[in-house]
């Protein structure tokens, strides 16, 4: 069932619509392709807690109004992913991208195995045909640098990075500089940017390109990519060797020789009856305020 929900894309860039027949499920129906693209794990999170957030909503106001809980098929279609006729491809692309990406993080890979986070060993070997932004005659040309990161960190940083030194007077730098990128989880892609370091001014931009996880996740890859920012009927390249490194974890889920966490309370059984309890005391809660809550709530996305 899961499968036919989030189909594989056709050659790693698009999906295929399931179509409008019977048995699709309302926010999947559509025919024709759809463009893919990789959600972070960051991206993918997010949107689960908007769905929690806005379905616990609606099973609230179910409840305070009497009327039938809506399942979570229903719910997605005319509220999560409602798609007047205009935006209906774009939101059918978030949805098959966001089963898709969910799916890599809970099927494909299980979250809490030891399978769940690699440290990707990077070497950054060359760089070929860069544009020259110096220009100051004299075979004084630019003097490039690499910097490569995993995005999806805090606040918009990276979530981890490394850089070359700077080749001076170079448009075939040769680096052979290695690094670690710690804390990739499938999904995440690999951005590298080559900068001209300029002394005394802001470094301009060589040439950026990113490596999609599953180009180098788990088979590694050494090659090389084309970069494409180096400017109009410039070509030019990057070569780097990629190699990812399982973090072991031990059986508590804490990676090996980091300590343990000590818990200051013993985990609470919730029974039935206190869950009851629970949703009671939030109805009662929600029907002595005024609808304000929920007015708000259409489309949490």
């Amino acid at each position: 069932e899961e499968s036919r929900l989030t189909p594989s894309p056709l050659n790693g860039t698009m999906f295929v619509g399931l179509g409008d027949q019977e048995g699709v499920p309302g926010f999947l129906r559509i025919d024709g392709l759809l463009r893919y693209r990789t959600m972070s794990r960051a991206e993918v999170m997010e949107i689960m807690d908007n769905i929690w957030l806005g379905r616990s909503m609606s099973q609230l106001e179910a409840l305070h109004n009497g009327s039938p809980i809506a399942s979570m098929e229903e719910f997605l279609t005319t509220a999560f992913f409602k798609s007047p006729t205009p935006e209906a491809r774009e939101q059918r692309e978030l949805a098959y991208n966001f089963l898709f990406a969910l799916r890599k993080y809970t099927t494909f890979f299980d979250p809490l195995s030891d399978e769940e986070c690699y440290n990707l060993d990077v070497q950054v070997v060359s760089a070929k045909g860069l544009p020259d932004l110096d220009k100051g005659g004299g075979g004084d040309v630019s003097d490039p640098y690499c910097i490569v990161q995993l995005p999806g960190g805090d606040s918009g940083a990276p979530k981890a990075r490394f850089e070359t030194p700077v080749v001076m007077d170079s448009l075939d730098p040769v680096w052979n500089h290695s690094g670690c990128l710690d804390g990739f989880i499938v999904g995440d892609e690999i951005v590298i940017s080559i900068y001209d370091k300029d002394f005394g001014t802001k470094d301009q931009l060589l040439g950026k390109t990113t490596l999609p996880s599953e180009k180098f996740f788990p088979q590694g890859f050494d090659g090389t990519l084309q970069l494409t920012t180096a400017g109009r009927g410039k070509v030019a390249y990057v070569t780097l060797k990629v190699l990812p490194q399982q973090v072991v974890l031990e059986a508590g889920g804490n990676p090996a020789g980091l300590p343990e966490l000590p818990m200051t309370a013993a985990p609470t059984t919730m029974t039935m009856a206190t869950t009851h309890g629970m949703i009671g005391e939030a109805t009662a809660q929600l029907s002595s305020t005024t609808n304000d809550a929920t007015n708000g709530y259409n489309n949490p996305i």
